[in-house]
This record gives C-alpha cells, sequence and structure tokens, in this order.
C-alpha cells in the first residue's frame, strides 16, 4: 500500500500549488523558441498538461486515494485528446482562443502515451516527494 494510502493525513494544497505553477512554466517553455532538446519540444507539454491535471485534480481532492486521482487524470486526458476527433463549428472556434492550450488542436495518439506518462510521474512525485514532505511537516 502506498503511503499515501495509508495515511488519513490531507496533503498541502501549499506545496501541490506550486507543483501546478511548476508545470505550466515548464509547459510553456516546451512550446517556447529557445533551444531545448527536440525531445521535449515534442512531448514535454503533452507530458506536463497530464502532470498539471494530476495536480489540479489533488488540490481539489486532497483526502482522495492517489491511484483515484491518477485513474480520474487518465480519464480526463484520454476524454480531451478524443474530443479532439470530433469536428463540429463552435468546438473548433474555442480551440482557436487561448483556451486551446486546455483543448488541445488535432487528435495524436503519442499524446495518450504522454499523457500515461505526465500523470505517471506526477502519482510518484505526489507518492514520494510531497506527501512525504507533508509527513515531516
Amino acid at each position: 500500500m502506498l503511503l499515501a494510502e495509508r495515511c488519513n493525513t490531507k496533503r498541502n494544497r501549499g506545496w501541490i500549488s506550486v507543483w501546478i505553477i511548476l508545470c505550466i512554466l515548464l509547459g510553456l517553455l516546451s512550446r517556447s523558441s529557445l533551444p531545448l532538446p527536440t525531445f521535449f519540444h515534442a512531448y514535454g507539454g503533452d507530458t506536463l498538461w497530464a502532470s498539471m491535471f494530476y495536480f489540479i485534480f489533488l488540490w481539489l481532492l486532497p483526502d482522495r486515494k492517489a491511484s483515484f486521482i491518477l485513474i480520474v487524470t487518465i480519464i480526463f486526458s484520454f476524454m480531451i485528446e478524443f474530443s479532439q476527433m470530433i469536428d463540429v463549428a463552435w468546438l473548433n472556434a474555442l480551440r482557436q482562443t487561448p483556451l486551446c492550450l486546455l483543448l488541445g488542436q488535432g487528435f495524436l495518439m503519442s499524446d495518450l502515451l504522454c499523457y500515461i506518462v505526465g500523470a505517471v510521474l506526477a502519482f510518484v512525485l505526489d507518492q514520494y516527494v510531497i506527501f512525504k514532505k507533508n509527513q515531516r511537516i
């Protein structure tokens, strides 16, 4: 059984907020024109997007089991990705706004793998860094 699931102690929303902001900043960096590795530019944003949503769900539901948050994040991410296959005028118009950072544009199978990796990385951080840090406080 995982550390966060064994203990009823609430997670610290302050630390979770820091991780959300870090994911946003690194995600925007992955979309920049800075000379970073091509792999980071290609897959970093989608991976960090899923990590960010793991932490958002964790912030909203700090008492839920980490495994629940992981599953919700993956399902949510897949729903967003599959929604990109829907071609309706109002949804396409919405994707042309800054909201497209959340909704994305164009279905890519590789994004699904990025979402799984990002959610699992956030899950591991939650279990062995964030939650463990709260135990010392």
